[in-house]
């Protein structure tokens, strides 16, 4: 998953934005956030171990 899709995820399901909300954040247009976000949500319903991976630091 791309940096900018879970920036969408977060913004969208974790911080309760708006998808325009999530656009300004991002400095970018609303069609590119419905992009990356049913890129992300189709990546993650195809892939669900990614959900159970540790976070690496």
């Amino acid at each position: 998953m791309s940096d900018r899709q879970r920036a969408v995820i977060v913004l969208h399901y974790f911080e309760d934005l708006t998808l325009p909300q999530c656009a300004d954040v991002l400095g970018c247009s609303l069609g590119t956030v419905k992009t990356q976000l049913g890129r992300a949500l189709t990546r993650l319903r195809v892939q669900p171990a990614i959900g159970l991976m540790e976070v690496e630091q």
